[in-house]
């Protein structure tokens, strides 16, 4: 017949065993021995040989997932991964182990993706529910309970490239300047330099707060310069500390200095004022009259904006603004003689006379 045995002896430690059976009857006659029944007795808890991130890991990349090995296959329960704040223990994520974002089961390595990536600078840490894991055998996994077994600290927020690039050349002189970052940032305050490396001297200095940047609260930020730039020359870049913000307002903490973010303009000859004339006869002229000023360049020029000359009279000198010449190498200037307005020989100021009134006069080139 069929015959069932408890085993109340003493307790099995964890290991394998084969189990044999033999039978008397009443008559003392002893049967041959069974085949063997082999069991495992396995009451040991899973237990985690190595986390990723490690634990105490600094310089952590943002996009990373969490993966916990364990030292033997485990399955999904029920319960939830907390990832925290470790300053303040905020809840930064809270993930059902049974969701799509949990995978592993069955393997010794379970991976948890997070819904968002981390924020630069910042110090996590993880916790797991007990029971939330469970061996082949049913033994629960403990846990992770408080920040000491499970913390890491993700990188700084920094620079990954530009455009131009550190050490570029050839850079055109209307280029806008953009910066990648390894995270998204937000405009905060602060000033964005750009200098000549051959003295030091500030080209243009940008507000972050007020100046014309695209790309706020993303990883892309572009900033338009007000005034070209010079012709064969180098410059550099520098970041105010605390100009940008990441998402959870730890501030970028920026870089000054020639060496880290530099550039060379193209190569381009510079036109030149060869000669400043009118085509209206010399004569008398009383106000109403417009007497036409033409500037000839070295080379064909082209304008944008309202640039200005300085005319030189008797009385306060005014400025004639351009009307018309772009594409060429003479460029007009009408000058409306007003009440008043007197000269004996009408001329320019100075050299400097010239001037781009927030406009450009640029080698056609």
């Amino acid at each position: 017949g069929n015959w069932s045995y408890d085993h109340t002896g003493t307790t099995l430690a964890d290991g394998s065993y084969a189990i044999t059976a033999a039978a008397t009857d009443a008559s003392g006659n002893t049967s041959s021995t069974s085949g063997a029944l082999n069991i495992t007795v396995d009451t040991a808890a899973p237990s985690v040989s190595s986390y990723s991130p490690a634990n105490g890991e600094t310089s952590v990349v943002f996009s990373s997932n969490l993966v916990m090995t364990f030292d033997d296959s485990v399955y999904v329960s029920t319960g939830n991964v907390v990832i925290r704040r470790y300053i303040d223990d905020s809840i930064v994520e809270t993930i059902d182990i049974t969701s799509g974002q949990v995978t592993g089961g069955g393997t010794a390595n379970i991976t948890i993706n997070p819904t968002t990536d981390f924020i630069g600078g910042r110090q996590y840490y993880v916790e797991v529910d007990a029971g939330a894991l469970l061996d082949l055998a049913g033994n629960e996994y403990a846990g992770i309970s408080g920040n000491a077994t499970w913390n890491f600290t993700t990188a700084n927020t920094a620079l990954s490239s530009s455009t131009p690039a550190d050490e570029s050349s050839g850079i055109a002189l209307d280029t806008d300047i953009t910066f990648v970052f390894n995270e998204s940032v937000s405009a905060n305050v602060g000033n964005i330099a750009v200098k000549r490396v051959s003295d030091d001297v500030v080209f243009e200095t940008i507000d972050v707060a007020v100046a014309s940047i695209t790309g706020d609260g993303t990883n892309t930020i572009t900033v338009s310069l007000s005034d070209s730039l010079v012709p064969n020359t180098a410059y550099y870049i520098e970041i105010e500390a605390g100009a940008f913000v990441n998402g959870d307002s730890v501030a970028f903490s920026g870089f000054t200095g020639n060496s880290t973010l530099n550039f060379t303009t193209v190569n381009v000859s510079i036109p030149t004022v060869t000669n400043v004339t009118s085509s209206i006869a010399d004569g008398t002229y009383v106000s109403g009259n417009t007497i036409p000023v033409q500037v000839v360049f070295s080379e064909t020029v082209t304008v944008s904006g309202t640039p200005r000359i300085q005319l030189d009279l008797d009385g306060a000198d005014k400025y004639v603004n351009y009307v018309s010449g772009s594409g060429s190498n003479t460029l007009q200037f009408d000058y409306l003689v007003g009440t008043g307005d007197s000269s004996s020989d009408l001329g320019y100021v100075s050299t400097a006379s010239l001037t781009l009134n927030g406009g450009s006069i640029r080698s056609a080139n």
